[in-house]
């Protein structure tokens, strides 16, 4: 538990970040297969249940926002 503590301590992204980074990668991995193309930003605001302008803001909008603080 307590390296656990560290490791989440000395991590600068937020756990909500990588949370949504995570559903963000696995929504655009399931409608690629789907759709055989790359997901639209209202694709991807649709699968993942939210706007367009909710997905911009929660999940970095077309340009996978999120990966550009850390990836």
């Amino acid at each position: 538990g307590a390296i656990l503590d560290e490791l989440r301590r000395l991590d600068w992204m937020p756990r909500v970040w990588r949370t949504r980074r995570t559903r963000r990668a696995q929504a655009e991995d399931a409608l690629r297969e789907r759709l055989g193309r790359e997901p639209g930003e209202r694709e991807l605001a649709e699968y993942l249940g939210v706007t367009p302008e909710e997905f911009r803001e929660r999940y970095g909008g077309p340009a996978r926002g999120l990966e550009m603080a850390g990836e």
